[in-house]
């Protein structure tokens, strides 16, 4: 078990920031980031979610998209591969990045969360 699975299990449900930046964190982000339960209440209110420049690998989990209020998912300057879920993408999703963009721009949603395509 790497130290964010170990973060993961201990995350009190009100937490609305997990800033988690140059950490030294290895290994995948776990799935169970995204489904906790506390007090018998499922779902977190996590609304912006920090793991930039850490060695995170694996891929992005689905699961992530489960987190309903995320506003900020930033996860660039680590190891991951594959695609991003596109149950993850959408319109408000680090919307930050796309502030000086057209609305009516065409764009790939998936584009605001940074990780390699391959």
């Amino acid at each position: 078990m790497n130290k964010l699975s170990l973060i993961a299990t201990h995350l009190p449900r009100l937490l609305l920031l997990l800033d988690l930046d140059n950490n030294n964190l290895v290994g995948p982000i776990p799935p169970s980031l995204a489904r906790f339960r506390s007090g018998g209440i499922e779902g977190s209110l996590l609304s912006e979610v920090w793991f930039q420049e850490n060695m995170l690998s694996g891929t992005i989990p689905a699961a992530m998209a489960d987190l309903k209020k995320l506003a900020n998912f930033y996860v660039d300057g680590n190891k991951l591969t594959g695609k991003v879920p596109r149950d993850l993408c959408s319109e408000t999703l680090n919307a930050d990045f796309f502030s000086n963009i057209p609305a009516d721009a065409q764009r790939d949603l998936c584009d605001s969360v940074a990780c390699p395509v391959n």
